[in-house]
């Protein structure tokens, strides 16, 4: 109910899948960029979400009810999240955990807020939790319909979240193992290939459109650059000055040298590598400011994000300070336990990764906080059994 009030239907913000699924309903196809004026073929964000949005503008044309449609679906996924969460705890830990973590994340400011936006973040974040829970049956049971499964929500979960692809990649070794018998290889085999059919038909497409391998996005050096570069903050936006909290514009001998390129199917591409050689660029000439550069990510991560003004709202920082010293308790009673949780430690560790060599935003630690309310339940749990005894 709340995730409704919260809403605004009448100046939607839509980012760019908005952009996105308005040209795909125009009938100009999968494109954002429009360089002097002519729409170019995209792979800028993964598909499912703008794909979506397309749908649902299609199925309820106006300008409102298919954002209330979509809502509804993120409102819906959303509510599955504790549930989820619930079943991952008792998997792992105890049904007290479970319950303790499915709690938390019912009463959790970021979450109750979360289905609000008219983003994927909802989606995946539930999405994730599923396929981290089929991973972990696939593991304990060794049966190849919870490889399939866990195979089908990878690669679901791929079309969501580009960095997925690097998360199904460390899981597919770890289910496979170090000297794996041929039902684990025939299920690992399984598992991968069940995640590639999903993912195939987007990078066939990536592939005949763009003349070269894309699995998922095209936009690997264009978001390395935001976070790396001379006036980098670390995050998309402005961290100091009259301009703090905006977001930071393109460099002016940038845009002057994409005024130059060819407008083809292949803009996009050379405009992810004209980021990269500049971030590229940087690494090697100033390599203690990109050191400064991973420390104060790590902080913006781990801590507080100070150039985002919804990272600095108290609903979003508070609950998240005080959760943070349950979460370090929680992963040091569970340090034994260490070898079981190795699925859950990875979307941890990759999102972590992924976001101090890339950039931060307040929502990337919100796609690994259920993870983290695991730790925080744990705490919970294990000061309750120490103060009954």
């Amino acid at each position: 109910m709340a995730s409704f009030i919260l809403v605004d239907y009448t100046n939607p913000v839509l980012w760019e899948f908005g952009i996105i699924s308005q040209n795909i309903v125009n009938g100009s196809g999968y494109h954002y960029f429009t360089p002097h004026g002519f729409p170019v073929p995209s792979a800028f964000i993964p598909p499912a979400y703008p794909l979506l949005q397309a749908l649902l503008r299609l199925l309820f044309p106006g300008e409102t009810v298919w954002l209330i449609v979509l809502q509804v679906i993120q409102v819906a996924v959303s509510a599955c999240i504790p549930t989820a969460l619930f079943f991952l705890g008792r998997l792992l830990f105890s049904d007290t955990v479970g319950r303790i973590a499915a709690l938390i994340a019912v009463v959790y400011p970021t979450f109750i807020y979360m289905p609000v936006e008219f983003h994927p973040v909802s989606l995946y974040v539930c999405i994730g939790l599923l396929y981290i829970i089929a991973c972990i049956r696939a593991q304990r049971k060794n049966l190849p319909s919870d490889y399939g499964t866990a195979g089908f929500l990878g690669g679901v979960f791929m079309l969501f979240r580009s960095e997925a692809l690097l998360i199904h990649a460390i899981i597919t070794l770890i289910l496979t193992g170090f000297r794996p018998d041929r039902k684990k290889i025939q299920n690992s085999a399984l598992f991968l290939l069940t995640s590639l059919i999903v993912v195939f038909p987007w990078t066939l497409r990536n592939y005949l459109v763009f003349g070269e391998l894309i699995p998922i996005t095209s936009t690997t050096g264009y978001n390395f650059w935001i976070g790396n570069h001379e006036n980098a903050s670390g995050t998309p936006r402005v961290l100091s000055g009259p301009h703090r909290g905006e977001t930071e514009e393109y460099p002016h001998h940038i845009g002057t040298k994409l005024e130059t390129f060819p407008v083809d199917n292949r803009w996009e591409i050379r405009h992810d590598s004209l980021y990269l050689s500049h971030a590229l660029r940087f690494l090697s000439t100033h390599p203690g400011e990109w050191a400064v550069l991973l420390a104060r990510k790590s902080f913006f991560f781990w801590i507080l994000d100070l150039s985002h003004p919804k990272a600095l709202h108290p609903a979003y920082f508070l609950p998240w300070l005080l959760m943070l010293p349950l979460v370090v308790n929680g992963v040091y009673v569970s340090r034994v336990m260490i070898p079981q949780l190795s699925i859950i430690l990875v979307p941890i560790g990759v999102s972590f990764l992924v976001s101090i060599v890339f950039f931060v935003l307040p929502r990337y630690r919100m796609i690994i906080e259920p993870y983290l309310f695991l730790f925080a339940a744990q705490a919970l749990a294990t000061y309750a059994a120490h103060r009954d005894r």
